[in-house]
Order: structure tokens, then C-alpha cells, then sequence
């Protein structure tokens, strides 16, 4: 789960324990990101190749 605009403190809806929580019960992994910024764009995406290859080969 890719929360974006991180970089916008005080334009939050939720919060990051909100989200990180929301992702835990569904079991997916959370970053939160800025396009702005760069933030855990790479980091993101890195993370959601390697899943969707790791899927592929089992």
C-alpha cells in the first residue's frame, strides 16, 4: 500500500500510524511516498518488482 504527498504534513487525512495499522490487518506492506520529493518512490517500486518476480517464480 503506496500512501503518497507525504511531503504535506498538514494536509494529512490520515495518519501514518492510521495507514501503517490499515496495512498491517490486511497484511500488505505500507510506504509512504512523495513524488514531490522522491521519498520511497524507488524504494516503493524496488519493493513491488521484487514481490510481483518472487510470485512469478514459486
Amino acid at each position: 500500500m503506496v500512501g503518497n504527498k507525504c511531503d504535506l504534513l498538514n494536509d494529512r487525512c490520515v495518519t501514518t500510524q492510521e495507514a501503517q495499522e490499515f496495512a498491517d490487518h490486511v497484511e500488505l506492506e505500507f510506504f509512504e511516498t512523495s513524488a514531490k520529493t522522491g521519498e520511497n518512490v524507488e524504494e516503493a517500486f524496488v519493493r513491488l518488482s521484487t514481490t510481483v518476480l518472487e510470485k512469478l517464480d514459486s
